[in-house]
């Protein structure tokens, strides 16, 4: 659901709407929305009697931490690419 100004999409968090202003395409505004909505209900689902700051603490603590492990499984995939790239150069020059 986009709104009718230009560069705003309307999101739903938490039932609550927002209004995101952004150049960037409102379904992928929408999608990261979604996301954010389904931890922070994913969170306060265990932590009930929590209240909404601290929900949204926690929440970003553990989005965070998605990020830190998937930047770390990333450069481990890189070195592994670029080390099977030497291997296969030094293999290349064993045979001419």
């Amino acid at each position: 659901m986009e709104c009718s100004d230009a560069g705003l999409t309307k999101v739903k968090i938490l039932n609550q709407f927002y209004h995101i202003r952004s150049d960037g395409d409102p379904a992928y505004i929408r999608k990261v929305a979604d996301y954010v909505d389904r931890k922070l209900k994913q969170v306060a689902g265990t932590t009930p009697s929590a209240d909404t700051l601290k929900v949204a603490l926690l929440t970003a603590l553990h989005i965070a931490d998605e990020l830190f492990e998937a930047r770390k499984a990333h450069t481990e995939n890189e070195d592994w690419f670029w080390q099977k790239l030497r291997e296969c150069d030094l293999l290349l020059d064993e045979l001419c």
